[in-house]
């Protein structure tokens, strides 16, 4: 009986709690704050189970020279002002940025390991807004492979 009464007690609690620190504006909101606890985790979880789930088995678009050229210019105009260039410092408009933008041409930070399909996925379904603007797009997919 008692472990009923701590489990029920328990299922109510813990939400009942969650939802006063909520309401309590003491949770991290601003861009400068630290994430919640398991944030990350959460959200890592999610957005993997999101890849698997949409990503397609290949890009459709071909890894020749002119795609690989044509990716190149795009990436130098239109995504390296927020993911920065080989050898250089992270660019100042990334630092203001939450979450800060991968450095995809540092080598902790590249994909180029990652399957075409996946980067298809990342760069059609969940890039933010301001990784969208370049037209045509599609291109960048096999930057650097």
């Amino acid at each position: 009986m008692k472990f009923i009464l701590g489990l029920i007690f328990g299922i109510i609690l813990v939400p009942v709690v969650v939802v006063l620190y909520l309401l309590s504006g003491r949770a991290p909101v601003a861009a400068s704050d630290p994430p919640m606890p398991f944030e990350k985790r959460i959200a890592k979880t999610a957005l993997n189970a999101a890849i698997k789930k949409g990503m397609p088995s290949a890009a459709p678009i071909q890894a020749d020279e002119a795609t690989l050229v044509a990716g190149a210019h795009i990436y130098r105009e239109d995504c390296a002002m927020c993911h920065g260039l080989p050898n250089q410092q992270v660019p100042i408009v990334a630092k203001g940025m939450s979450p800060n933008p991968p450095q995809l041409l540092q080598e902790k930070e590249m994909v180029t390991d990652d399957p075409p399909g996946k980067i298809y996925w990342r760069r059609t379904e969940y890039d933010s807004p301001a990784c969208l603007v370049s037209k045509p797009r599609f291109p960048t997919l096999n930057c650097g492979r």
